[in-house]
């Protein structure tokens, strides 16, 4: 019910057979590895009242192939989607500014995501073993990107930068385990479409406002 504004850790964790739910509104985060190992879950709706997505969250959802993380979600968790194996769409909203180790480990059919303006790290193993990754879009916001953040990212061919290429230049990036990142083709000075939630409706604009 619209009434329950918390649930616990591992709520729903090992659940093979469900494949869908709706939270209810009210409820202001999604659990450490509330849906873990659900593995038959293919949908869920979150509620705008939601600011965090706790660390495993989501972790070895196989059958999960997209999410929509609302506007008002500051952080997602360590681990939240790894081994999401058939996760190929995600849509993060600018409200995130940060995101924890490992967050999309080994979603192996997730091809392209952009970073949010506002996060400043891109942290360690974040897109492990994403073999199909290949784009990403960064903001200007980025100071630095750690080791093995793109370790296993065989497929990255290009990166989108919302700054120029000084700015790029200033980045720190690990050289350990990131040759896939440092090999792509940086395509610099990118203008981003934003995603802003009116009214119940995701509607986009550049940064220029068109």
């Amino acid at each position: 019910p619209d009434s329950v504004t918390d649930l616990n850790m591992y709520t729903f964790s090992g659940c093979v057979s469900l494949e869908s739910i709706e939270l209810p509104d009210g409820i202001t985060s999604i659990g450490i590895h509330m849906f873990s190992n659900c593995i038959s879950l293919m949908s869920i709706n979150i509620p705008d009242s939601v600011t965090s997505i706790l660390p495993a969250a989501f972790s070895g959802c196989t059958n999960l192939t997209s999410i929509e993380i609302p506007y008002g979600v500051t952080s997602i968790g360590s681990n939240s989607f790894n081994n999401c194996e058939n996760l190929e769409s995600v849509k993060i909203p600018n409200s995130i500014t940060s995101i924890g180790t490992r967050a999309f480990y080994n979603c192996l059919k997730l091809e392209n995501i952009e970073i949010p303006n506002g996060v400043t790290l891109i942290d360690i193993c974040t897109f492990q073993n994403c073999k199909n990754l290949e784009t990403i879009i960064i903001p200007a916001s980025v100071t630095e990107i750690k080791e093995s953040a793109f370790i296993g990212c065989g497929g990255l061919s290009d990166v989108y930068y919302y700054g120029t290429a000084e700015e790029w230049a200033n980045i720190t990036v690990s050289e350990s385990q990131n040759q896939y990142l440092l090999n792509a083709t940086i395509h610099y000075n990118y203008t981003p479409v934003i995603l802003q939630y009116i009214d119940g409706v995701w509607c986009s604009t550049t940064l220029d406002g068109t």
